[in-house]
């Protein structure tokens, strides 16, 4: 038995097999890792990654008035160099925040469904984004 476990929180792939810009970066990679048997492995697919979202005007008032780190933060967004297929309209995805609610706080207002218990397999099927940006707005907000 070993003295620790290692979990994968994997933003990545889709439940309906269609393509998925983080799996499709290198897909050998993924499957590579993702065979592992031996590696526990909680899924953050498009599906659910892509309901992360909030409103830039939300956003630029939020960081705005978040002190100094939330400004630089909101700074950094806007000088952000994306790649041609990202467009930009009036909300933004924040979808690699998503293992934020299960990693660093609780999945108790997660859904997920689970198949194998050793190691442990999920595929989270919703998050609660209001959660994530809550959270992470307050602790700027304490910091400044």
């Amino acid at each position: 038995m070993p003295l620790w476990t290692l979990t994968l929180a994997w933003v990545g792939g889709a439940a309906a097999n269609e393509e998925e810009y983080n799996y499709f970066t290198d897909p050998a990679a993924a499957d590579f890792v993702l065979e592992n048997q031996q590696l526990a492995v909680w899924q953050f697919p498009a599906e659910t990654y892509r309901q992360v979202v909030a409103p830039v005007a939300e956003l630029d008032h939020a960081f705005r008035n978040s002190g100094p780190a939330g400004a630089w933060l909101w700074e950094l967004y806007n000088s952000l160099e994306v790649p041609d297929f990202v467009t930009f309209g009036p909300l933004w995805c924040l979808g690699d925040s998503a293992p934020l609610v299960v990693t660093g706080l609780d999945d108790v207002t997660s859904t997920f469904t689970e198949t194998g218990t050793r190691p442990s397999r999920r595929t989270y099927t919703s998050v609660d984004t209001r959660l994530i940006m809550a959270d992470f707005l307050a602790k700027l907000r304490l910091h400044q």
